[in-house]
């Protein structure tokens, strides 16, 4: 038996032809594009939702930390439990962070001030990066700058207090990436519920301090000079 030969002819107009190649060639093009877009893109910081038994920040963006009401609740409760030991009537009178993205030591720091009445005393304890807590300061009478205390803690009572540090910190722009380059946050109950941002640019030491009440934008106040030494900005009015 004899197998029949089949002849296949193309049936596709060249004018098909041309649209095929041209859709395929704009397709490879825009493949290429997008792959292109994705290996130059960089990663963005992830802030984790319960955070681990450290503190980070993103030395790209140092206004990205990964902190949250829980960590900053779980770690008041331990130096809460601490001072009350000392001070029964103690109360919260400031809370501070400090941030140094490129420090090769402790990058954020937490720091829980309090204040007694009836023994005129406040104690400090801070928490390093891994969040263990230590003691300090301890002083008493003159010493003390600030006597107003907190009813609510105040990442508690000033939602979004995040993007205030975000705003200021790209308000202020680049900083050089020195070892003690970053900001302090530090917040008072005097005479109203009031944020501090302090940003320093340690290739000049120029400090940028904004201020934040809970509401708005965060305002700057002024930018401080080489003379102005930390214990200034601490404590700035």
């Amino acid at each position: 038996m004899k197998k029949r030969r089949t002849n296949v002819s193309s049936s596709n107009p060249p004018l098909l032809k041309t649209i095929i190649i041209v859709c395929l060639t704009v397709g490879l093009l825009v493949g290429i594009s997008a792959l292109s877009n994705i290996w130059h893109m960089e990663p963005e910081f992830v802030i984790p939702d319960a955070p681990a038994n450290t503190l980070t920040v993103n030395e790209k963006h140092m206004w990205q930390l990964n902190l949250n009401d829980d960590l900053l609740n779980n770690s008041y409760e331990q130096a809460y439990y601490l001072v009350t030991q000392e001070m029964p009537d103690a109360k919260l009178c400031e809370f501070d962070i400090d941030v140094f993205p490129y420090s090769r030591v402790s990058k954020v720091r937490l720091t829980y001030c309090f204040y007694s009445e009836s023994a005129d005393r406040e104690i400090d304890y801070f928490f390093n990066d891994r969040l263990e807590i230590t003691l300090e300061r301890d002083i008493t009478g003159v010493a003390i700058v600030n006597r107003s205390t907190f009813d609510t803690p105040p990442w508690i009572a000033t939602k979004g207090w995040l993007q205030p540090i975000k705003i200021a910190c790209e308000k202020t722009g680049s900083l050089d990436p020195s070892y003690a380059t970053g900001y302090l946050v530090w917040v008072v109950n005097s005479p109203e519920l009031t944020w501090n941002i302090n940003i320093n640019d340690s290739v000049n030491w120029h400090w940028s301090l904004f201020k934040w009440n809970g509401r708005g934008d965060p305002v700057f106040v002024k930018k401080f000079g080489e003379d102005v030494t930390i214990s200034h900005l601490l404590y700035y009015p």
